[in-house]
């Protein structure tokens, strides 16, 4: 599999998410959840906070992937490190719905992006 802008971070040998993608039934998006449940959400749910942290057992994972803020922490040798402090819902949304799209595309070919794009609808 050849890395992308929405495929696994370059770490992801040592830092392997959590979550397994299954595919999609329907317009629903199936995973495997930290837990070892199979889950079945629909795609506004993948948008929600909550429901990320709760298919993902926490957020330390999220966070580590796909921060979503960062403040500057001061260090004694005078430069800062920088620490997330949120996580980013829509690029894990996106990168978690697109990882059911391949998925379901690996199994039986369909058009990847327009279905993607079609169950995601951004903005609003």
């Amino acid at each position: 599999m050849t890395m992308t802008a929405l495929s696994a971070p370059p770490d992801a040998a040592i830092d392997p998410m959590p979550v397994t993608p299954l595919g999609m039934s329907g317009r629903y998006f199936r995973f495997r959840c930290a837990a070892g449940n199979e889950q079945t959400l629909p795609p506004e749910q993948l948008l929600d906070r909550d429901a990320l942290i709760a298919l993902f057992g926490g957020e330390a994972w999220l966070r580590r992937n796909f921060p979503g803020g960062h403040i500057v922490v001061a260090q004694r040798a005078g430069g800062g490190r920088h620490v997330a402090v949120g996580i980013d819902v829509r690029a894990a949304a996106f990168d978690l719905a697109y990882r059911c799209a391949e998925e379901e595309e690996r199994r039986k070919p369909k058009r990847l992006c327009g279905r993607l794009l079609g169950l995601l609808r951004w903005g609003r």
